[in-house]
Formats: structure tokens, C-alpha cells, sequence
């Protein structure tokens, strides 16, 4: 056996039919290790902690342990996720019990996925900031999501309140699983529809046309001979920061135009630094790109206006001023901004009316929480807006200002009766946040465990209990689950480990989730496609005509 504890020891059971005096005070040896197992449990609770709160790679622990071959550390870190998994849910009736004293639960219910990987569905209790159950579904339909919701109500109770996205499945999985459940859809998604409905005509137009004209290859291939004339004229100092930064300097007459068209083009290209860190339509930087472009063009135009700058000015100076002037003066461009302003505008009414703004260092992971008074007036104030949206709607002189309010006005009747819990629910929580930055976080302790970006082949066959291990820091969890002592995981793995079952027959059902993808050995047999297309005309008969 190896244990933490004990270090490397070998063990001999005895099992006797009648226990002796002298041996009532013994400690079982299931105490240490599962059943038939060699490494022991408090090595199992170090080894998950390690990896998936403190995303440690094994390679590192590997260096701590070298008595444990590698392959045999990879199992611990498993059969951690196996008797944590376990003890979570055996721990189920005390979770529910805690809910139900403090007037029930709140459940976030979000997926997450991998380009080519199956999704991890999971349930948040948006109170207690604790992930109460994770699956590993196909994809996001009805009946792989109603199946995790009636299971999870079963072990946890049902909740008092659902949130989660516009999706069509969501919706249908809770009213088919959750009967009697309210269920609120998600205010950022919410806004992130109507933004995306609101700007998509104005963003192709202006995208269109941006291509069209050639502007950023344009403004590309003077940047590369910008560059390649500075590389070859080393001789002529780049002064232009230090003047920045306020140190006496005298540039170079040859270099100081070309450095200032290229300062230029760093400032257009920051344009994503106007944005919020709320991605698309919150932060729409072809947008940010046009309005830079026109402040950009305004500037080089005033500078130009200068006679002594104008004669002492490079030939690519004036050449880019050129550009951005064609660019701003395209009726197309001129119509399709415009048209994107406007639709900005009444997205930025909408979102200032919900009290959405960006807040704080991540705004994709704030709560955006309201009390029930602030949340009554927001209600009141939508249903204002929603009246007038229908109307102007069909009042408006143009048909894509009428589209717009029309856009609004859809989504704020379609939804108007699932935006708000009623006043008598304790928790205020109105988007799915909470479990949207869970879902960050541990794909973040993934990327550093595996030292690595993608994630495409881990997510095809992590076992979803890898996504409750992060309930481990939570001070409520802790209390509830261990006693209130992280120390004590070891022991109640082992708890748990008595009633757990074999982890082969677990591990086992860890096999990928790829539908419509056939096992490699399948597909490397010598005459694979004569079977693939024997097997097809088979079934193709049988079907008959």
C-alpha cells in the first residue's frame, strides 16, 4: 500500500468471525485504502486537490512520488474524481436539508463546451455559489437536458427558481422536468440576442463595404512599407516615444512623418481598447473601428492643413489621409454607419434602462444583482418601452428604423413575463453568470493542469466530476460536507468508498462522447469500406421499397 500517512507499508488482513478483545480499538484497513486497492485515500484527496483546485500538472507530482509509476499516479487522480463524485452525492440530504432551512434554492442552469467535444451540463445554486451536479450530454435538446434536471431534483429537492438562456431546449426541459417550477431567462443573454438581431444588417453593410473598398489591406501594405523603409535606414534614429514621453529629442526629418503614419495605425488598430471586455453586441468594434477611422481622419486632416507640415510632410502621409478620406466619404459606408449608430443607440437605451453596464474588473462574471424595489421600477420602465416600441414600430418613416423598434418590441413581448422572479423570491440572481464564470474557472485550472490552450482532446473523456471538485473551496461546502475541516476529505472519501462500488465498472463509462463517429479500430480494418458498404445495402433492403 501507499499512503501519505503511512508511506509504503505492506498489509495482511484478517477477518475473524469473532473479534477479539484485545483488537476492538483496531482501524479497519479500509480506513486507508478502497478494497482490493494499493494507493491509499488521503494520497487520492492530495492528488485531486493538487491538480484540480490548484491545477498542479502530474508531471510535477510525479517528482513528489517517484516510488508511483505515472500511469498509476494518472489512476489516483481518477479514482479521486470517483470517490469525490460519490461522496457529493451521498452528501445530497444534507445539502437539501441547508436549502430548504434558508427558504430553498435558486438553480443557474448553463452548458459548456469545446469546439468538436461533447457539452458539460450544469446545475449552480446561485445562494451558495456550489455546483450540485454535473452530466456529460450529446447535445443541447430536450431529452438529454430533462433527464439531468428531474435526477438532480431528486437528489437536491426542487429548486424555488430557474434561470437560464433563451434557448428553446432550456425552456422545454424545465417545464417537462420541473413542473410547477418558475423559470427566468438570463438578462445578458437576453440583451445579447436583441443586440446581435439589432446590429447584424449594419454590421454586414459596413463589413461588406470595408472589404469592398480594401481599406484594411490598403492600410496593411502601407504599414509593411513603412516598416521595411525604417528597417533599411537604421541609420535615422526612431525618436518619436522619447518625444512622447516628454524627453528632449530632435527627430530625424527623414524618419518623423513616416513614424507618425505608423502611430497612426497602432491607434487605429487599438480599437478594441474602446470595448468593455463583453464581446459582441455589447462591445461591436467594427463599430470602434469606424469611429476611430473618422477621429483618425479629422486629426491627419487638421495636421495636414498646416502649410509647413504639408510641404515638410512624406508622400505617405498624405497618401493614408487619402485613404481614410475615401473610405469616410462612400455613400455606403456613410449609410451603413449611420444605420449602426442608430441601432446602437437603442441598444444602449435598453441595456442603461436594465441597469447592464459593464461593472467592475469582469464584467462577463458580475452578478448585476437588484433588490426587489429597483427590479419593480425596471419592470415598470420596460413595459413603458415595450408600448413605445410597438408603436414607432409602425409610425417610424423608415423602413429599418421600423425594424428596429420591431426587434425591441418582439423580444420584449415574447419575454416580458419570464425577465423577473416574483417579489416573494429571496434570491435576486437574474443572469446565469455565476455558473458561466465556474465553467472559466475550471476550464482554466484544465489549461494550466494540461499546459495547454485546447482542450478538445481532454473534454472528449473528463468525467463531469471533475467540474465539482471547485465545490471544495467553499466555506458553506466544506462545513456541510467535511465537518467543516478540508483536512477531513480523506476520511469521508473513505466513507464514501464503502457503498461506492468498483471504480472500473466507473471508469469504464468514461469512454468519449462522440456521436456519429466510429471507434479508430473500426475504421482501420483491412476492408472497412467493402464492410461499411455491405452493412448499409444490408439495412437498405430491409427497409424494402
Amino acid at each position: 500500500m501507499v499512503t501519505l500517512e503511512l508511506d509504503r507499508f505492506q498489509a495482511i488482513e484478517v477477518h475473524r468471525e469473532q473479534a477479539a478483545a484485545d483488537l476492538s480499538d483496531s482501524v479497519p484497513l479500509a480506513h486507508f485504502v478502497p478494497n482490493g486497492g494499493t494507493y491509499g485515500y488521503d494520497l487520492m484527496a492530495y492528488v485531486g486537490c493538487e491538480t484540480f483546485l490548484q491545477a498542479r500538472q502530474l508531471q510535477s507530482l510525479a517528482q513528489e512520488f517517484p516510488q508511483i509509476p505515472f500511469s498509476s499516479l494518472y489512476d489516483v487522480q481518477q479514482k479521486f474524481l470517483f470517490y469525490f463524485g460519490h461522496l457529493h452525492r451521498q452528501s445530497a440530504p444534507l445539502l437539501s436539508e441547508w436549502f430548504l432551512e434558508r427558504g430553498g434554492s435558486t438553480w443557474l442552469i448553463d452548458a459548456t463546451l469545446e469546439a468538436g467535444t461533447p457539452l458539460y451540463f450544469g446545475i449552480y445554486e446561485a445562494q451558495d455559489n456550489l455546483l450540485l451536479d454535473a452530466y456529460r450530454i450529446p447535445s443541447e435538446n430536450v431529452d438529454a437536458i430533462s433527464p439531468c434536471l428531474t435526477q438532480t431534483a431528486d437528489r437536491f429537492g426542487k429548486p424555488r427558481r430557474v434561470l437560464h438562456d433563451l434557448s428553446k431546449a432550456m425552456t422545454t426541459a424545465c417545464e417537462r422536468a420541473l413542473e410547477g417550477v418558475p423559470h427566468t431567462v438570463c438578462h445578458f443573454h437576453f440583451l445579447r440576442d436583441i443586440g446581435t438581431d439589432l446590429y447584424a444588417v449594419p454590421q454586414a453593410r459596413l463589413r461588406d463595404q470595408l472589404r469592398q473598398l480594401k481599406l484594411q489591406t490598403q492600410l496593411k501594405e502601407q504599414r509593411t512599407g513603412l516598416t521595411d523603409w525604417l528597417r533599411q535606414h537604421l541609420e535615422h534614429p526612431h525618436l518619436l516615444a522619447e518625444v512622447l514621453l516628454g524627453k528632449r529629442a530632435e527627430m530625424s526629418v527623414a524618419t518623423a512623418g513616416r513614424e507618425v503614419v505608423i502611430a497612426y495605425h497602432q491607434w487605429l488598430l487599438d480599437y478594441a481598447h474602446d470595448g468593455h471586455r463583453q464581446g459582441f453586441p455589447f462591445d461591436p468594434y467594427l463599430l470602434y473601428l469606424h469611429r476611430r477611422l473618422i477621429r483618425g481622419s479629422a486629426s491627419v486632416e487638421q495636421l495636414l492643413g498646416d502649410d509647413r507640415v504639408r510641404e515638410r510632410a512624406p508622400q505617405v502621409l498624405k497618401n493614408f489621409a487619402g485613404t481614410l478620406r475615401r473610405y469616410l466619404s462612400d455613400p455606403q459606408v456613410i449609410a451603413a454607419a449611420d444605420q449602426y449608430e442608430a441601432a446602437f443607440a437603442l441598444f444602449h437605451r435598453l441595456r442603461t434602462m436594465l441597469r447592464m453596464a459593464a461593472q467592475g474588473e469582469n464584467p462577463l462574471r458580475d452578478r448585476y444583482l437588484l433588490d426587489e424595489p429597483d427590479a419593480a421600477a425596471i419592470e415598470q420602465s420596460l413595459e413603458s418601452f415595450r408600448l413605445e416600441c410597438r408603436q414607432r414600430s409602425e409610425e417610424e418613416t423608415e423602413e429599418e428604423s421600423r425594424e428596429c423598434y420591431r426587434i425591441v418590441y418582439r423580444h420584449l413581448d415574447h419575454y416580458r413575463n419570464h425577465l423577473f422572479p416574483s417579489p416573494d423570491q429571496p434570491c435576486r440572481e437574474r443572469t446565469t453568470n455565476g455558473v458561466e464564470g465556474w465553467w472559466g474557472t475550471s476550464k482554466g485550472r484544465c489549461r494550466r493542469r494540461y499546459g495547454r490552450k485546447n482542450l478538445t482532446q481532454e473534454f472528449r473523456s473528463l468525467p463531469a466530476e471533475f467540474m465539482l471538485a471547485g465545490n471544495l473551496e467553499s466555506p458553506k461546502y466544506v462545513e456541510l460536507v467535511l465537518d467543516g475541516d478540508l483536512s477531513k476529505l480523506p476520511e469521508k472519501l473513505a466513507a464514501a468508498g464503502r457503498t461506492a462500488g468498483p471504480w472500473t465498472a466507473w471508469r469504464a463509462a468514461q469512454q468519449p462522447l462522440n456521436e456519429g463517429r466510429l471507434p479508430t479500430r473500426l475504421i482501420r480494418h483491412n476492408h472497412f469500406l467493402e464492410e461499411l458498404s455491405t452493412v448499409y445495402e444490408a439495412h437498405c433492403r430491409s427497409e424494402g421499397p
